[in-house]
Parts: structure tokens; sequence; C-alpha cells
């Protein structure tokens, strides 16, 4: 038998921090559990402690995003980003902005969020194949030696890059012979 789970509020003892970070937390959970309208209440709550932080807007942008309204994702999803948001926001804005064929857009957030991250080597590797739609194969194929030279998959940890070494090869391959034009 499947029980709903249940979230308290946070204890009114708790100063301000520990409600925002408690609200917040509670909403990611609700997000998972595909309670999006219940994570937006739990959102909005943290946000009436806090505004300006990175992470509850972009949970705001998925929640708003799963639940269809793509406007209100967006806007979220670019405050994040505005705020600091290095990998997950700028991601889903990414893709957001490649469903509707966004291209140019794309291109600017993850140049921006690969610029910034700590993580870079996979949104360059999107970076490359957003330039190579766009017909920029010289950009691409910086993109995808940018995302080579950043391979966090060395040493101990080299067998788990496979998938990221293939995509990186192929995207290079790719904008080689769109420069050599083939």
């Amino acid at each position: 038998e499947f029980r709903r789970v249940l979230f308290r509020s946070p204890p009114a003892s708790a100063s301000g921090a520990e409600q925002f970070r408690y609200l917040l937390n509670v909403g990611t959970i609700l997000i998972v559990l595909d309670r999006n309208d219940e994570a937006i209440e739990r959102i909005g709550k943290a946000e009436s402690i806090f505004t300006e932080n990175a992470f509850l807007h972009y949970a705001k942008g998925i929640a708003l995003g799963n639940m269809g309204f793509t406007k209100d994702s967006e806007r979220e999803l670019v405050t994040s980003v505005k705020l600091g948001s290095t990998d997950d926001a700028p991601a889903a804005l990414a893709r957001m902005y490649d469903q509707d064929g966004r291209y140019t857009e794309e291109v600017q957030v993850m140049s921006s969020a690969a610029d910034r991250s700590n993580r870079p080597h996979w949104l360059y590797l999107m970076l490359g194949n957003v330039e190579l739609r766009l017909g920029h194969a010289n950009l691409a194929l910086a993109a995808f030696q940018n995302a080579e030279r950043e391979n966090p998959f060395r040493g101990e940890a080299y067998s788990l890059g496979a998938e990221f070494r293939s995509q990186v090869e192929a995207g290079k391959q790719r904008a080689m012979e769109v420069m050599a034009g083939k």
C-alpha cells in the first residue's frame, strides 16, 4: 500500500535560515515526487524568507515547467543563472531553448555557464553540438576541444568517461567534416 508522504512545517523556533533550508529541501523532494503544486507552495514560503538564492529559482523553474508554465519556468531559470547557477539551471534553460529551436540563446547560456563552471566538460560538449546545429563548425570544434581539455575522467575515473569521450570524438569528427566541406 502506498502512503502519501507528509511534510510538517519547520519548527517555529528555527531560525529564518533553517526555515528557508527546510522549506526549499521539502519543495525539492516534492518536485521529485511529482507533487509540483505543493512544491511551489513550499518554495514560495522559502522565497518569502530569502529571494536571492540561485537554487530556489532553479527548483521553482523546474516545478513550473513540470506544470506546463513555460514562460514562468524560463523566467525563474534565467533568474537562477543571473544569481550564479553554473550547471543545473543553465543546462535546464539550454534544453528549453533547444526544444524551442532558440539555438542562438542556447549558445549564449551554455557559453557563459561553461566559462563560470567548476565542471564545464558537459557544458562544452553541449555547446559544441549547438554550434554545429548553427553551422559554426570552427566554434563547435573549439567547444569540443575545450570539453576534451576539461575532461574529468582521468586516472581511476577513466573508465567512467567512455561515453563522454565518445561523444567528444564524434563531435570533433563532425565539425572537421563540415569544415572540410563534406
